[in-house]
């Protein structure tokens, strides 16, 4: 009936992109997208998302760390532009009830590339190549936030991301090097009434990550680094006081001092051409503490 339709209509919402551009160097590039958006109710969203997208790659400026090895470095001519296509869906709720204010959100995406230009380690230990996709190469991503704030200015977060991704290297289709697939977060902030001080703490999560390749270097020139690196925590705070216009800040980074003990390559023959100093997957530093102030002008 008239009034059902009027209700569809009140709770849905589309739009469609259409965008075409001439590239100097790629010739023309059609963008299409979509986007739909339906509540669920008074509170919950849900949302789709969809479209094809371009990208100029940048091998060199994108890929500085790659310059501190010793393993010879190829960059293939004529990469071209980067194509993928991405799709994925937004479910977000909030809560009534549960202190302030409360909500959970729930994101998935897919990535699937037509072209990339590939940074491939695994070769072998002397050489990195980096050359337009030949293969498939794909991301999947999933991220789950629910946030409160169960008094006035105090905030807690916490969320959970999942990243699965996968390239074509070595002739073969694997996990891409030194991203892990597993990661979280948690955040609680506070800010006193009279807003003069704020607290803040982080802690983070990070699962495991493969490392590039390394057959053939020998335990010694590994030096104790493993093929895939482990999970760790790293936990932060931070204190600042605001009287006026001048704030004074205190703050704690890597507060559990975890560090990578372990980072390079051939450390003890820098001239080898399996040095490699890029195969850093934690922090190379402890504990860090530091002091300021800031004066803001008017």
């Amino acid at each position: 009936d008239e009034e059902g339709e009027d209700d569809f209509n009140s709770r849905f919402g589309a739009s469609l992109g259409l965008r075409l551009d001439h590239h100097n160097q790629f010739g023309w590039l059609f963008t299409p997208k979509i986007n739909l958006k339906y509540f669920i109710g008074e509170n919950t969203v849900f949302r789709i998302a969809g479209g094809l997208g371009y990208r100029t790659p940048y091998v060199i400026a994108e890929n500085l760390g790659l310059l501190v090895s010793n393993r010879l470095l190829t960059v293939e001519d004529n990469i071209g532009v980067e194509k993928a296509w991405n799709a994925g869906i937004n479910l977000s709720h909030n809560f009534k009830g549960i202190g302030k204010s409360a909500s959970v959100s729930l994101d998935v995406y897919r990535t699937e590339f037509d072209n990339q230009a590939i940074v491939d380690m695994d070769l072998n230990a002397s050489q990195i190549s980096i050359q337009s996709l030949k293969g498939r190469s794909f991301a999947n991503n999933a991220l789950l936030l629910f946030q409160v704030e169960p008094l006035t200015g105090m905030n807690f977060k916490i969320a959970y991301k999942w990243t699965q991704t996968e390239m074509t290297l070595a002739g073969q289709l694997q996990q891409r090097p030194l991203l892990p697939e597993h990661r979280a977060l948690t955040t609680l902030d506070y800010e006193t009434p009279n807003k003069k001080w704020l607290f803040n703490t982080t802690l983070q999560w990070f699962g495991e990550q493969r490392l590039a390749d390394q057959t053939g270097i020998s335990p010694e020139d590994l030096d104790g680094i493993p093929q895939r690196a482990p999970s760790y925590v790293m936990l932060f705070a931070h204190v600042e006081y605001a009287p006026g216009k001048f704030q004074y800040y205190l703050g704690l980074e890597n507060l559990l001092d975890y560090r990578q003990e372990s980072a390079i390559i051939g450390a003890k023959d820098p001239f080898n051409g399996i040095f490699d100093a890029s195969q850093v997957y934690a922090p190379i530093f402890g504990r860090n503490i530091y002091l300021g102030l800031r004066y803001t002008l008017e």
